[in-house]
């Protein structure tokens, strides 16, 4: 077999890496930046007067974005469920669960699962659109997000890869 040729077995392992070390990557990066948030928007809302290293101007400011309205059930889930709702979770928290679960999948290479993933890295990335679009409303400029945008980009982009790579080795053990 030669270096660059890669092939998918029917257990899932295959003779060389596809992205996954990318995608572990990017996904602890997302991990590690929801985790902050959490952290500011919970230092935030206990002590008022608490200010992020995030916090670079009033107009780019983290901790304003991360205490928001938006910044729980994406500003939406609010008009359907109480407060303390579940449903009404930070988003950061959210983020928490998203980049914790793909960073454990990050090294699965059944298509199944990968297309899972994809669909799901399609929907964060339409809700960092929205998001993007919230701070616009909101006049404010969060690094922390935009860096989170950023990674959700990442994971679509080495997802797409990854199950093109999939699919292309799942041609070669179906005609072998």
């Amino acid at each position: 077999m030669q270096q660059d040729e890669m092939r998918i077995y029917g257990n899932g392992s295959s003779t060389r890496d596809i992205g996954n070390k990318s995608l572990l990557t990017i996904n602890l990066i997302g991990l590690l930046l929801s985790v902050y948030a959490y952290h500011v928007s919970v230092s935030k809302r206990a002590e008022p007067n608490y200010r992020a290293l995030c916090d670079l101007s009033p107009a780019m400011s983290c901790s304003t974005v991360l205490t928001s309205p938006y910044s729980t059930g994406f500003g939406i889930m609010r008009y359907f469920v109480d407060e303390s709702s579940a449903w009404n979770a930070t988003n950061s928290a959210v983020g928490i669960f998203y980049y914790l679960i793909f960073a454990l999948l990050s090294f699965c290479n059944n298509s199944l699962v990968c297309k899972c993933q994809f669909v799901l890295t399609v929907i964060s990335n339409l809700g960092s659109v929205y998001l993007a679009a919230v701070l616009i409303i909101l006049r404010d400029v969060c690094f922390v997000c935009v860096s989170t945008y950023f990674i959700n980009a990442l994971n679509y982009l080495f997802l797409s890869r990854k199950l093109e790579a999939l699919n292309e080795n799942y041609k070669v053990i179906k005609c072998n």
